[in-house]
């Protein structure tokens, strides 16, 4: 396999590997490396591999809030969003990405129970808006730190659209 060695602008490499045997191909594949590394330098945004689960685990452990709500934040991320989003880069997060997280949530325990598997003692089969809003809001501040931080230009806006409109 080819590998691709890019020097950042601050200093360090990016290493990648082509994935491919073939001298041609990896020149391409490293073309498309390069202008994708470029194209975050230039937005001011850094170019790695940040996953959005890795990057929310970094969230949590420098997040100053309390007890409880850092408890809450982590219930999500270990329930939920680690299970969507898994190893989705955090620059590939969009409001669409987002708008069909909300859509597999509200019917999470609905399509568990589906499955065969016992659902937790007063989970409800389908999500409250109550509970989708706070959710939204635990992404919205996860994705304004990831801004502040500048793995990502912008933040998805996430509107959701529960019930009659939308929120």
């Amino acid at each position: 396999n080819w590998y691709v060695r890019i020097k950042r602008v601050e200093g360090g490499y990016v290493v990648r590997s082509c994935k491919t045997v073939k001298f041609g191909k990896a020149m391409e594949i490293a073309r498309e490396i390069y202008l994708k590394m470029l194209l975050a330098e230039q937005k001011g945004v850094y170019f790695g591999r940040n996953t959005f689960n890795k990057m929310f685990k970094e969230f949590i452990s420098e997040l100053n809030a309390s007890k409880a709500r850092k408890k809450r934040i982590q219930h999500v991320f270990d329930r939920y969003l680690s299970e969507y989003f898994n190893a989705v880069t955090i620059e590939s997060v969009t409001d669409t990405k987002i708008k069909y997280y909300f859509d597999w949530r509200v019917t999470y325990w609905q399509r568990k129970e589906d499955e065969g598997n016992v659902i937790p003692h007063g989970a409800k089969k389908i999500a409250s808006e109550n509970t989708i809003k706070s959710e939204r809001q635990i992404i919205k501040q996860f994705m304004l730190w990831c801004k502040d931080k500048g793995y990502i230009a912008s933040v998805p806006r996430m509107i959701l659209k529960l019930g009659e409109g939308a929120v």
